[in-house]
């Protein structure tokens, strides 16, 4: 982090060397760069456990951070394209809205974070500082992500077939079960067939078949969407 020498602004007016090296806040620290969302694009993000430690302990962690998801992404109105649980992080890709996906993301984590601790007797901090944010600039990088997303479980020892997760997004997409209305299923699908039997069948193999490689589904053309740069 940089950092930058100079007296605090309760300081500035004392008028002595020796006052000014007592000054309560000599070494200010600078803060981050604000974040620049794309309105209107589509974003991977992903929050950590804190030194990658777990953010579900039990089945209840993950039942109340469902929830809360759902409620976030309602509150904030969100269209959501894909999410998934784990152990020690979390998933999701969205649309991001007017102002970004700054204060979503807080707003989740943070909620999350004070009932775990209450429910656990924390006090350590639950998330990294920071939660990651990929822009997805091509068709291809997009379904790339949902099949990433939708088999981190698998990957990770969780669960043999995406279609046996059970905290990810899959399912709902795929009809395995009734899917929230805040779930972009339609927009899925249509990448991979504009009869919608066809493209549940086509995304499915797309994601559960480790061999599928997407080569006739995708594209490396850009995803449309309004481009309007905003700071959060």
């Amino acid at each position: 982090m940089l950092v930058k020498s100079k007296p605090c602004r309760l300081c500035a007016n004392r008028s002595t060397s020796l006052q000014l090296t007592s000054c309560c806040l000599y070494v200010e620290r600078m803060g981050r760069a604000r974040r620049e969302w794309i309105e209107g694009s589509i974003y991977h993000v992903f929050a950590r456990g804190s030194n990658r430690q777990a953010i579900f302990l039990n089945h209840g962690d993950y039942v109340e951070f469902d929830m809360l998801l759902a409620a976030a992404i309602r509150r904030h109105r969100l269209d959501t394209f894909g999410w998934s649980l784990m152990p020690n992080h979390w998933h999701g890709v969205f649309r991001c809205p007017n102002g970004g996906l700054s204060a979503f993301m807080k707003h989740l984590n943070h909620r999350y974070a004070l009932r775990f601790d209450q429910r656990w007797r924390r006090t350590a901090h639950v998330f990294d500082n920071r939660f990651g944010a990929v822009l997805q600039k091509t068709e291809e990088q997009f379904l790339t992500t949902l099949r990433y997303v939708a088999r981190n479980p698998v990957e990770a020892g969780l669960c043999s077939s995406p279609l046996d997760a059970r905290w990810t997004s899959f399912p709902a997409t795929v009809g395995l079960v009734r899917a929230p209305e805040y779930l972009r299923v339609g927009e899925i699908l249509e990448h991979f067939a504009h009869d919608p039997v066809h493209a549940r069948t086509r995304f499915t193999e797309f994601v559960v078949d480790e061999t599928f490689d997407g080569s006739s589904t995708s594209s490396a053309s850009p995803i449309d969407a309004p481009r309007t740069a905003v700071a959060a």
